[in-house]
């Protein structure tokens, strides 16, 4: 495979990625390679290091399946968000509306408590974001509030 060196300078970067990631490939530069690559339609990309996704997207934007493997839990998460582009609009539509619906049962309980504060101590700052991600996930697991 014979590549264009201006293809690989990330310095003319035109996209950005979802997510800001130390390391990351620019979407360009994922796209250029996918289709230099010569794939057959049905081929499976396999990223080693998914990182925050951009192959895994740029694979999806391109009509490939995909699959990414990452040891980096939070790489992993960003990562997990990737997934989404492979529902269908009904499907979305219905996970959309079900974390609004998931949302405002938790906001609704919140009375007056704030999501984030700024103070000086950042695990103080995020407390409540952190107590609410929580309950969002324990209604996620169990379908109703603690």
């Amino acid at each position: 495979m014979n590549l264009v060196q201006d293809k690989l300078d990330v310095k003319s970067k035109k996209r950005a990625n979802l997510f800001n990631w130390r390391g990351q490939f620019t979407p360009e530069f994922a796209e250029y390679i996918i289709s230099s690559s010569r794939l057959e339609s049905n081929a499976l990309i396999a990223d080693p290091f998914a990182g925050s996704g951009t192959v895994l997207i740029e694979s999806a934007v391109k009509g490939f399946s995909s699959v990414g493997y990452e040891i980096n839990p939070a790489a992993y998460q960003m990562a997990c968000f990737y997934k989404y582009s492979t529902l269908n609009i009904a499907e979305r539509n219905e996970l959309l509306y079900t974390i609004e619906s998931k949302l405002s049962q938790v906001l609704s309980n919140l009375n007056g408590q704030k999501v984030f504060v700024d103070l000086p101590d950042y695990r103080a700052s995020y407390k409540g974001l952190i107590d609410v991600s929580k309950t969002l996930k324990s209604i996620s697991n169990n379908e109703t509030l603690p």
